[in-house]
């Protein structure tokens, strides 16, 4: 598999990532074209080839790296141990579904409803990064998101910690993370929502 970087969906120098074997974690700055690349955390499971050769190579063009430069959906990384680019995983920018995949990853949105629930407890906040569902307030979850063309969604991976979470609609839960994950598309919907469509029902967010 090709390595990715995770960027902090609010912005931060701090994110995440695929070397081409295991995940990492990493900060850096991105400012006026250059880079400045800090502490690389790998959570080293061992490698096997091809991908430990993928990796080696991989982390010493992020270490190296100090220029940046990007043109619609790439991200050229330049340093003295080569060159990196990475491709945004989103639909094509002249992809029909494109305003509205944008529009999710500005900001925050309510869930206002979803198949099955029916508690407000269970239906909080939540934001859209490129790969990331994260929701705020009491009994927060996250999740993994991948768009692509033609609108299409999937949401894996939907979890939270329940310590502490009576009385806030944890019953539900399960039926919120189900209906996320079976999410198949995006679209827009009345009044500036936004709907993540599947076959069981839509799940709805507001502002």
């Amino acid at each position: 598999m090709a390595p990715e970087l995770w960027f902090d969906e609010q912005g931060r120098g701090i994110g995440t990532g695929f070397t081409g074997c295991e995940q990492f974690g990493w900060t850096a700055t991105f400012a006026d074209g250059r880079v400045d690349v800090g502490e690389l955390q790998v959570f080293d499971a061992g490698c096997a080839e091809p991908g430990g050769s993928v990796e080696k190579a991989f982390l010493a063009a992020f270490r190296a790296t100090d220029r940046y430069a990007v043109a619609g959906d790439s991200l050229l990384l330049q340093g003295d141990a080569g060159e990196v680019l990475l491709v945004r995983q989103a639909p094509p920018i002249d992809d029909p579904s494109r305003p509205t995949f944008d529009r999710l990853r500005s900001g925050t949105w309510e869930i206002r409803s979803a198949p099955g629930v029916t508690q407000p407890g269970a239906l909080i906040h939540v934001r859209f990064a490129d790969r990331e569902l994260i929701a705020g307030g009491p009994c927060g979850y996250s999740g993994r998101a991948r768009f692509g063309s033609g609108g299409r969604v999937r949401i894996e991976e939907v979890g939270w910690d329940t310590f502490g979470c009576e009385g806030w609609g944890l019953d539900e839960r399960p039926l919120l993370r189900d209906a996320l994950q079976a999410a198949t598309s995006l679209a827009a919907g009345p009044d500036g929502s936004v709907v993540l469509q599947a076959r069981a029902g839509d799940v709805v967010l507001g502002r």
